[in-house]
């Protein structure tokens, strides 16, 4: 065999051991057998007690602002300039267009 032969074939079975020893690797994380060692540590019970505190509510005085005054009059809008042509100009294209003939 050549050695541009053996690439391939090297290729597949690196491919087949890398999945294999990965595949063992799950299963072991997920059977969980070497880290399972009996019950759990019994823990601590926190017990959390809320008390209360007296409140005092402050009541701010609001005041309103004064109005702007309201504007005299509004200022004229500004002529618009329009042009003087109501239809558009129809400029025929000079195009030579190549005769085809169909006749068969």
């Amino acid at each position: 065999m050549t050695p541009m032969s053996r690439r391939p074939v090297a290729s597949i079975a690196g491919g087949v051991c890398i999945a294999l020893v990965l595949f063992l690797i799950m299963n072991a994380l997920i059977s969980g057998q070497q880290g399972h060692r009996g019950t759990a540590p019994p823990g601590q019970i926190v017990d959390l007690i809320r008390v209360q505190e007296d409140e005092t509510v402050r009541i701010k005085q609001r005041v309103r602002p004064k109005r702007p005054p309201l504007p005299k009059a509004r200022p004229p809008p500004p002529k618009l300039e329009v042009n003087d042509e109501s239809r558009p100009q129809n400029d025929p294209f000079d195009i030579d267009l190549p005769r085809i003939d169909l006749s068969g």
